[in-house]
């Protein structure tokens, strides 16, 4: 895939069911701006806002996920600016600060 993702313009991902969605992220690693299936579909989504992804509240609406696609062919700018939101987010998505979250929430359950 780190080859795949350098000559990509684009991560398309209108999931129906995808538990967490571990390709959005790391498309988003690798600089691409991304459409992904809302969290209802995707459990990825749940961290993510409309700066971040072009989020599809429908992704088998052909129309909303066409719509998508031409909105980030055409606005060369906005795509950029999700393209690098997106980055950003997915540098602060790791196993380590999960295992952390994960350990302070056990702490505090207790």
């Amino acid at each position: 895939m780190s080859e795949l993702y350098p000559v990509a313009d684009t991560l398309i991902h209108p999931t129906l069911g995808d538990t967490y969605g571990m390709v959005a992220l790391e498309a988003m690693s690798h600089k691409l701006p991304v459409i992904v299936s809302s969290k209802q579909y995707c459990g990825f989504s749940e961290h993510l806002s409309d700066e971040d992804a072009i989020i599809l509240d429908d992704p088998i609406d052909p129309k909303e996920v066409s719509e998508s696609i031409r909105i980030l062919n055409n606005q060369v700018e906005l795509r950029n600016k999700i393209a690098e939101s997106g980055f950003k987010k997915s540098q602060l998505i790791s196993w380590e600060n999960t295992v952390k979250k994960s350990t302070y929430t056990f702490l505090v359950s207790i």
